[in-house]
């Protein structure tokens, strides 16, 4: 059977948080080309053999590079430095369906290196904006210093996004059901460990957002 994995080259390095880090891998334009949809992942392969599942955190349509964001787990076991070769398996998944948000309001929920994948929904919905409603964040991080993309984060409050920050408590489910908004069958967008999605989800069908409009990336 052949290997499916491909080489991506660590191109650059960089603390996005004190316990995150991004990470820009050069690729093949054919491996980048497979990256469509937010929300897909690629699977990294280790020195050790072990393999790292990552959701890719630029948008889709970059030629030859593909962005990551790592959590000290990730980080530990990768130990990205310049110019390191990796193994990865090239982008797959269903990644979000953008699509079946069209006219709707958008709900997104994200906590720590989970905006990765929501910061490529973001992107590509203000890439073309007037297909969307409102566009509502709801993002957690332990502490004010732990939030990544704050330059992202302060550009989308600029371009219309409605963002709600939840340092460590309460939960974003918990922020979403304190005040809801006034929105009528949104399309909600869930990034995070399952129990946070689970959460997430159930605040949401108490809402009355269909279970069908709730797209996760895993």
């Amino acid at each position: 059977m052949s290997d499916p994995s491909v080489e991506g080259k660590v191109r650059r390095v960089w603390a996005e948080t004190a316990h995150l880090t991004g990470v820009v891998l050069e690729v093949a334009a054919e491996v980048a080309a497979r990256y469509q949809r937010p929300g897909q992942v690629v699977k990294v392969h280790g020195s050790d053999g072990k393999a790292t599942y990552l959701a890719l955190a630029g948008t889709p349509g970059e030629a030859r590079s593909i962005e990551l964001l790592l959590g000290p787990a990730a980080r530990d076991a990768l130990g990205p430095v310049d110019g390191a070769v990796w193994r990865l398996d090239p982008p797959f998944g269903a990644g979000f369906p953008l699509e079946s948000a069209e006219g709707r309001d958008v709900l997104l929920f994200a906590v720590g290196s989970a905006l990765a994948p929501l910061r490529a929904v973001i992107e590509v919905i203000l890439r073309d904006r007037a297909r969307y409603g409102r566009v509502i964040l709801y993002v957690g991080a332990h502490t004010e210093a732990d939030f990544p993309y704050a330059e992202d984060l302060a550009r989308w409050a600029e371009d219309g996004v409605e963002i709600h920050k939840s340092v460590s408590r309460p939960w974003v489910q918990d922020v979403f059901r304190s005040a809801p908004p006034a929105v009528e069958d949104p399309a909600a967008f869930v990034a995070g460990m399952p129990a946070m999605i689970q959460g997430v989800t159930e605040a949401l069908l108490e809402h009355g957002v269909a279970a069908e409009r709730i797209g996760k990336n895993w």
